[in-house]
């Protein structure tokens, strides 16, 4: 049984997180998830932890820490939502959509000839704004190409957001990067007056599939290679030797002259790949030419 801060006199907090605690800690995200944290960030843990710690009534984060990893499931599961950065938004870094807009698209288009559905991978999707952006940008290119159609599938690692992006709704703030004219076209308000959040519309929504993954220890068995893969802002919390693995897995599953596209704050430079390098933060697997 977790003993309560708060039944122990002259106690009001949970005793902090040690050196050692945060040490298993930064281990287990390093395994676990590739993370690495640096000593810096124990305080950033520590505050991150702070309200699962005093809901589940453990008197220090330490014991919380060795709970959660011993007991696996639901704790490990939440304790790994806490840690992880999902910071996101509608149509961030806009010119990487503009880059699918006018380079990737008409070629993918030539490449497959229409004749399946284009495949994207939204890996580290975070609360879904990536996804549903892709969506927008390729309903609005579907209109203009008879026979376009396409799939996406959104992975985390954190299933707090994905349950954020499998609802689709979001606050005025959230939407408020997505063009007034995209907004009226697919974004559903409530019936209620008093809610003034928005949803998806169905169209966003049916090529949508969301789901958990781990990139650094889930098989990466998909039904079919993807022509698309956006993988931005996640991998800069890796090592390098984790960026190669992932990176290597990514390759396996692409298809022949599929892209790759990063984050502006990433780059895949000092590592082995056997990506081509196509502009800054965007890569492609090259066409295997047969012998």
């Amino acid at each position: 049984m977790p003993t309560s801060a708060a039944t122990l006199p002259g106690v009001q907090q949970p005793l902090p997180l040690s050196a050692a605690g945060f040490s298993t800690i930064a281990g287990f995200l390093r395994q676990h998830a590739g993370i690495e944290l640096n000593e810096d960030k124990q305080s950033l843990v520590q505050s991150r932890l702070r309200k699962h710690v005093v809901a589940s009534g453990f008197g220090s984060y330490d014991q919380y820490v060795d709970h959660a990893l011993r007991q696996q499931g639901s704790a490990l599961i939440t304790l790994v939502d806490a840690l992880t950065t999902n910071k996101t938004a509608f149509f961030r870094e806009a010119d990487h959509f503009r880059f699918l807009e006018t380079d990737w698209l008409p070629d993918a288009c030539e490449r497959t000839g229409l004749k399946r559905p284009l495949r994207i991978w939204s890996a580290g999707c975070s609360a879904g704004h990536e996804p549903y952006t892709l969506a927008m940008v390729l309903s609005e290119a579907a209109e203009r190409t008879p026979g376009l159609a396409f799939e996406i599938l959104a992975t985390d690692l954190c299933t707090t957001v994905l349950r954020t992006a499998a609802a689709g709704i979001y606050s005025q703030v959230d939407v408020a990067p997505v063009p007034e004219a995209l907004r009226r076209k697919y974004l559903l308000r409530s019936r209620s007056a008093d809610d003034t959040r928005v949803a998806m519309g169905p169209e966003l929504r049916a090529p949508l599939q969301f789901k958990r993954f781990n990139l650094v220890t889930d098989p990466y068995a998909f039904d079919a290679p993807f022509d698309l893969i956006m993988c931005r802002n996640v991998m800069i919390y890796f090592s390098n030797a984790t960026r190669e693995q992932v990176i290597a897995h990514m390759h396996d599953v692409m298809a022949p002259s599929a892209h790759l596209i990063v984050g502006h704050s990433e780059s895949l430079s000092g590592i082995r790949t056997p990506l081509r390098y196509v502009a800054p933060t965007i890569y492609q697997r090259p066409l295997e030419i047969a012998s």
